[in-house]
């Protein structure tokens, strides 16, 4: 399963439930996030238990979903 990117041609603007379901499906689709911790208000490495590596891993999801 994959988030769809995002298109510039896409004429609704992003609301913030959107944005915040787009996000979290990213974040739920790596392997190391177990996605029943997940919310909005996870912290990557007191919560979800991530290092510096996987924070940079999600940065570059995020930028690939978002552009």
């Amino acid at each position: 399963m994959t988030a769809e990117p995002y298109s510039e041609l896409t004429t609704a603007p992003l609301t913030k439930k959107t944005l915040e379901d787009r996000i979290i499906l990213v974040l739920s689709l790596y392997d190391k996030i177990d996605p029943k911790k997940l919310t909005m208000d996870s912290d990557f490495s007191k919560d979800l238990g991530l290092d510096s590596l996987d924070h940079v891993e999600m940065i570059m999801a995020m930028e690939e979903e978002f552009g």
